[in-house]
């Protein structure tokens, strides 16, 4: 335990949005009280984008979200958006202006604290300068309006669209990662600046939308139905949403997985609270009160781990019970733990491929097990991909964040041995819970809980040019 309380202290200035954005508090000292006049309290301009190194535009400094109101309303193509959002957050620093993340769509209206605010879009970001100067640790409320169409976001140095997708049958959902919510909704994109999310949607009668968290009654109004539901502490590109006809298919261990377009429960997704016994067992209690799966007519051949509600296509789904522990795994690594920098991903897919590893072992055997682990290892030894820490911004999914990011865990495991090794992984569950974390982070720990050889170990994984000997 001593060693443990070492690690929590090592790393505690590590974890936080505040502590790692690194701002400038410029305002005048006021005149003592007894002074009949005060000075104007100045404020900067904050610099948009939280300094990721991988995407430095993303996020947005001087100020912390609380929460989100989402209030969307489609028409009934599922083609163009109404949306009123209402940000309440907390100035880090005097704000004369600061910038959200938003993408596309006609902004009707902006106030900052009930109050018309000006606004300018640049690029992908919106700068708002309210009518006075925020101070410093002040909480104050965005109000955005905005109409367009449903279009996805693409990074100049990245792959492919997210956000907005569209599925057969007419059928939208979110994909988001890592950028895809600045097109859905005014927000602080990135996974440093997580908050509470109140979401609504409004859509003709016929169409079903589901989301994460927690449901709460549908409301009829007219020809319109109108759903709600409350997500705490997500960051937005993990918010999970898709609309169009869903149905509800639930297991008998009380699981729920929304099918598109009437399609039938794929192989595999009746074991899902099994496998979440799996996991829960080697990593600790499911870190969210809700669990559950929405499969989507697509031919996207991908799986998000969308809070508490993971996002398949027909596609992925088709993969069976690796896939589902993979995103299951996520809830622990990328949604409860969020990534302090992009370029860090591979403590998101590391574990999670993994944890995937895990379930076969426990499902089919050791043998299993060996095998993927040894297929995994072949692959890295012929591919020409550079190591899983601080991956190309244009190929950010690369197979080496994934294979060689878990091969890191496999190391670690055969050098400690499975009691050890399993301790662990909860101990780190435990102490970055809720927080953020970096590669830096995760050595540390490793130095203070497995040693100086384990830490060289992990690095060598992690950063050496050449693959490791399995």
């Amino acid at each position: 335990m001593k060693r443990l309380a070492c690690a929590v202290m090592l790393i505690a200035g590590c974890t936080s949005a505040a502590t790692e954005i690194e701002t400038t508090v410029l305002a005048e000292t006021l005149p003592p009280a007894s002074t009949t006049t005060l000075a104007v309290l100045e404020g900067v301009d904050a610099a948009p984008g939280l300094g990721d190194r991988m995407f430095p535009e993303l996020g947005n400094a001087g100020y912390d979200v609380a929460t989100y109101d989402i209030d969307l309303s489609l028409n009934a193509e599922l083609t163009r958006v109404e949306g009123e959002v209402t940000i309440e957050a907390v100035a880090e620093q005097p704000l004369a202006s600061f910038v959200v993340d938003f993408v596309g769509h006609r902004v009707t209206s902006v106030t900052v604290d009930g109050r018309d605010a000006d606004h300018a879009r640049v690029t992908r970001d919106m700068r708002i300068t309210p009518t006075d100067v925020i101070a410093s640790g002040e909480r104050f409320v965005i109000a955005i309006t905005y109409e367009g169409l449903l279009s996805s976001v693409t990074l100049t140095d990245f792959p492919f669209p997210t956000g907005w997708q569209t599925g057969n049958g007419g059928s939208v959902f979110l994909f988001s990662e890592p950028d895809g919510a600045s097109g859905v909704f005014p927000s602080n994109d990135h996974p440093r600046d997580r908050a509470d999310v109140a979401l609504q949607v409004t859509v003709p009668a016929e169409h079903v939308v589901v989301s994460g968290g927690t449901a709460r009654l549908v409301e009829v109004v007219g020809d319109h139905r109108v759903f709600r539901f409350e997500i705490p502490d997500v960051a937005p590109y993990l918010v999970p949403l898709a609309i169009g006809a869903f149905e509800a298919v639930e297991t008998d261990d009380g699981i729920t997985t929304w099918m598109g377009n009437g399609a039938p429960l794929p192989p595999g997704f009746e074991r899902q609270a099994e496998i979440l016994a799996t996991l829960e067992a080697d990593l600790g209690p499911y870190p969210f009160d809700q669990s559950g799966a929405v499969v989507v007519d697509s031919d996207f051949p991908a799986a998000l781990e969308t809070q508490t509600l993971s996002t398949y296509t027909t596609t992925s789904a088709a993969w069976g019970t690796a896939v589902i522990a993979h995103e299951l795994a996520h809830q622990w690594f990328g949604n409860e733990i969020s990534l302090g920098q992009w370029d860090d991903i591979w403590l998101n897919e590391g574990p999670a491929t993994f944890m995937t590893w895990r379930w076969i072992e426990i499902d089919r055997g050791r043998e299993a097990y060996e095998e993927e682990v040894r297929r995994a290892w072949e692959a890295m030894s012929i591919a020409q991909l550079p190591p899983p820490d601080h991956p190309p911004g244009q190929d950010l999914f690369n197979a080496s964040v994934y294979q060689r990011g878990g091969l890191a865990f496999v190391a670690l495991r055969e050098f400690v041995g499975d009691d050890e090794f399993f301790d662990f992984l909860r101990a780190y569950v435990a102490t970055f819970s809720g927080k953020t974390v970096t590669t830096e982070a995760f050595l540390t720990f490793v130095l203070v809980i497995l040693g100086p050889d384990a830490e060289a170990l992990v690095t060598e994984w992690i950063r050496a040019e050449e693959l490791p000997a399995l």
